[in-house]
């Protein structure tokens, strides 16, 4: 049995978000990112460019239903003025 992770290794647990690790993997991992400078600015870039792309899926998505909800206006209106 190893008892380090590789470099490979690392950054395919850092780019699987679903994946669970099993306590001996989670101290592997933890392990490694203490010894590996490298893994651990990886991980924090990972980390940042995910935090980055929800907020600005959050933002496009909250103005959809702004641009969404005045149509809804629109439409309520016109039906109102027709009827």
């Amino acid at each position: 049995m190893k008892w380090m992770l590789s470099c490979k290794e690392i950054t395919e647990i850092c780019c699987d978000e679903d994946r669970r690790l099993g306590p001996l993997e989670t101290m592997k991992f933890w392990m490694h990112l203490g010894i590996c400078k490298a893994c651990a600015a990886y991980k924090k870039q990972i980390e940042y460019i995910n935090q980055t792309v929800t907020k600005v899926m959050k933002s496009r998505f909250q103005i959809d239903d702004i641009k969404l909800s005045n149509l809804e206006k629109e439409i309520i209106e016109k039906a109102s003025k027709d009827a």
